[in-house]
């Protein structure tokens, strides 16, 4: 083998290395980074599990200085770009003001239902490998989820008048 090829194998091989150290690196360091958010993340939908059970609870009590310090917490939790926090928001607001409405801790739950549901459909997605197939999970909005109640709930209705003739 000449000398001129020996160099090459080698340079080649060093180089070679250096990528595979550099990628493995990147990857480790993503992996963290990943694996702290989605603890983190995890941490986050617990807390506004918690805070829809304390807000359910001040409502019963209509403990208004307690439900302005829950919407308090979710304004800090939310993003504040968002539209569909924004009705949270809002909707904690009409709770203040009509604190014995149970029908508005309803909407509250549900709306809160779907931001739980997105973000566990988001961490999933980025916690799986590269997959150029399925885009990033979209957040259904609350009139979105509405009309596919009430046309679930029409179509059972339907389902049940035929099965009965």
């Amino acid at each position: 083998m000449s000398e001129f090829s020996i160099a090459t194998f080698l340079s080649s091989t060093v180089v070679a290395g250096l990528i595979a150290a550099v990628v493995s690196m990147r990857n480790n360091d993503t992996q963290v980074k990943s694996s702290n958010v989605l603890q983190e993340r995890t941490k986050w939908r617990e807390k506004i599990r918690n805070l829809l059970i304390e807000l359910q609870s001040a409502q019963r009590l209509s403990d208004l200085k307690k439900l302005k310090t829950i919407q308090a917490e979710f304004i800090t939790r939310l993003n504040p770009d968002s539209k569909n926090d924004e009705e949270i928001i809002e909707c904690i607001q009409r709770i203040i003001e009509n604190p014995k409405d149970k029908s508005l801790f309803n909407e509250f739950a549900y709306r809160i239902a779907l931001l739980l549901k997105h973000d566990w459909e988001r961490a999933k997605h980025e916690a799986a490998p590269l997959d150029f197939n399925h885009p990033d999970p979209r957040r259904k909005s609350f009139e979105e989820f509405k009309i596919g109640k009430s046309a679930n709930h029409l179509i059972n209705r339907t389902e049940n008048t035929s099965a009965q003739n």
